[in-house]
């Protein structure tokens, strides 16, 4: 009875024990996400000599940047992030990695064909909605001018104006400025049914620089065609500071640093770092983050839409063609979702590039029968021969969580400024498109200026040139 006794306290004693044998990786940074931001950041930081560690669930970094490299002749095409603001956040970043920007060219050559989906009939001018569409955009960004604040953060006036909270569609008849509609629809993607989304989100979304961008024609874009290639960089020089296909299994938070427990291809590894960045979007946390019950009741009230992009090929539209969806019986010809915005043409010959947005979730498979069934009725409509061999869907990625909201109500009731409360508390910081927008280079000037003041031990450090 002594010995099973002794062996009972000696059982017990080892596995309290057992926590304290853990190797420890220590850490000035932990970051959590290796998209736009967590890269960024990443990068940054280390700049400035933080000690950091980056990790990302993919087995690259880059989240939606989505480059496709076609097989046989090794030509790259970014179909997912393609066009970024001219801002000195995004030249650094570049020349960084000595990779060239250029101005986006003026769209020339092909041929662009307005088409209804939904029927798959070719719609003429005529049938649409005509407006003034630099009117429009200047209307437009006189409306934005009168809530700057909002375009630096979540830093709504209040009461919150009224004209913020109703819905987008609703909003732009007020105020005569129907004729944007479709440039939003086209460049605000993924947001789903957008005329029926609050105004914020779609302002949050398409923000002032963007509207500069548009009205000026500087928008810049990777001379090389290959986006991945910034991150393939990035992670090139972070090394070993960064885990790949790896997440996080349990992360703790105490007063004065934060426990994370990561599982990596190589097995589990124990990180302490003096702070913590989280740059995926909330809902992605809950299985590890050790949530309060004011963070758990914050993050519940978050909805979303999702959104894919893909590569076709074989898809009988001619080469340099491209097809936006229009419906001219919708409100302001915007078509409902889920549906494809567009098939859009590339510069590698034979693939055409779509993107696909729902306000529900759908599984892959859905999405993809949906893109060739769309196809087909278009390709019928518009009159294009079948092609040789069957259309092909050759990449296809989903991205969601997107477009994080919650209802008017709860924006109504102060939301952002409790969210906004989060930052630094327990040791955390947030960035990404859930507490900016999702424009990669509105998120990386959003991080430069509003976070790694607060993750570095000297702010002098903040010099630290590229």
């Amino acid at each position: 009875m002594v010995a099973a006794k002794l062996a009972i306290v000696l059982c017990f004693t080892l596995s309290f024990a057992r926590p304290t044998s853990r190797k420890w990786i220590e850490k000035d940074v932990c970051i959590i996400g290796g998209g736009a931001s967590g890269t960024y950041a990443a990068i940054r930081l280390q700049q400035m000599g933080v000690d950091v560690t980056l990790i990302e669930k993919e087995g690259k970094l880059g989240g939606p940047v989505t480059t496709y490299t076609e097989p046989s002749t090794g030509q790259t095409y970014d179909y997912g992030v393609q066009i970024f603001s001219n801002l000195s956040v995004v030249h650094n970043f570049f020349s960084h990695f000595e990779i060239p920007l250029v101005r986006l060219p003026p769209l020339s050559g092909g041929n662009t064909t307005m088409i209804n989906f939904e029927t798959g009939e070719v719609v003429a001018p005529s049938q649409l909605y005509m407006g003034n569409l630099t009117a429009a955009l200047l209307g437009y960004a006189e409306q934005e001018a009168k809530y700057s604040s909002i375009f630096e953060d979540w830093n709504l006036p209040s009461p919150v104006p009224e004209d913020l909270l109703m819905p987008f569609g609703d909003f732009l008849k007020k105020h005569s400025l129907e004729a944007f509609a479709y440039i939003a629809f086209i460049y605000d993607q993924g947001t789903a049914n957008i005329l029926a989304q609050p105004t914020l989100y779609v302002m949050k979304y398409q923000d002032q620089v963007q509207i500069r961008d548009l009205l000026t024609g500087s928008f810049v874009v990777n001379a090389l065609q290959n986006n991945q290639l910034l991150y393939d960089r990035a992670a090139a020089e972070l090394g070993e500071k960064l885990y790949l296909g790896s997440q996080p299994t349990q992360v703790t938070r105490h007063h004065n640093h934060v426990e994370i427990e990561v599982s990596t291809p190589e097995g589990t590894r124990h990180i302490r770092a003096r702070k913590l960045l989280v740059t995926i979007p909330p809902k992605s946390t809950s299985q590890f983050l050790d949530f309060d019950e004011n963070e758990s009741t914050m993050f519940r009230q978050f909805n979303n839409s999702y959104y894919w992009n893909a590569i076709l090929k074989h898809t009988g539209i001619p080469v340099g063609t491209t097809l936006p969806n229009v419906n001219p019986a919708a409100s302001l010809n915007i078509p409902a979702m889920p549906a494809p915005y567009t098939f859009l043409a590339s510069p590698v010959p034979g693939l055409h590039a779509t993107y696909y947005s729902s306000p529900h979730n759908m599984s892959d498979a859905e999405v993809a029968d949906d893109i060739l069934a769309t196809l087909a009725r278009v390709r019928e409509g518009a009159g294009f021969p079948e092609p040789d061999q069957n259309p092909e869907i050759v990449a296809l990625h989903k991205w969601s969580p997107f477009e994080i909201t919650v209802s008017m109500d709860a924006i109504r009731d102060g939301f952002y400024n409790d969210l906004m409360a989060l930052q630094g508390k327990k040791n955390t910081w947030y960035t990404g498109a859930t507490w900016m927008n999702q424009a990669t280079s509105t998120l990386w000037r959003y991080t430069e200026d509003k976070i790694l003041p607060h993750l570095v031990p000297d702010e002098a450090l903040l010099n630290a040139q590229y």
